[in-house]
């Protein structure tokens, strides 16, 4: 029996396949979530998710993605936030999922945290 630092897991991603320790993968984890968001921030993203959840269902549907956006290019914008902030391609965003992809954002890009105010008030 290995010891669980050193113990491998291999995954194949696009036909590659990819070996990590337990370590590995642990340290991704901690980093995924290593930026803390603040109160202000997670209130902006709250106000914005409910912004576009029209019917209050605690998940955003392509319709109401699509009437956010309204004539500023709705079908691609709607397709392109889905294939982004869908993560498990349910045709719902639920509030877990917007959380996550905000979080991945403000990690690799912290300088679009600052696009926020105008588009959770609905003035995009």
């Amino acid at each position: 029996m290995g010891n669980l630092l050193t113990s491998k897991k291999v995954t194949v991603v696009d036909n590659v396949t990819v070996i990590k320790t337990e370590q590995e993968r642990a340290k991704e984890v901690v980093e995924k979530h290593s930026v803390v968001m603040t109160d202000q921030l997670r209130d902006l993203l709250t106000r914005f998710f409910d912004t576009i959840d029209t019917d209050h269902s605690l998940t955003i549907d392509r319709e109401e993605a699509a009437k956010y956006w309204g004539n500023k290019f709705a079908k691609i914008n709607t397709d392109a936030m889905f294939k982004e902030v869908d993560g498990d391609g349910n045709g719902q965003v639920s509030r877990d999922e917007w959380f996550d992809f905000w979080q991945d954002v403000r990690k690799a890009r912290p300088a679009l945290i600052h696009t926020l105010t105008p588009l959770s008030t609905g003035h995009q």
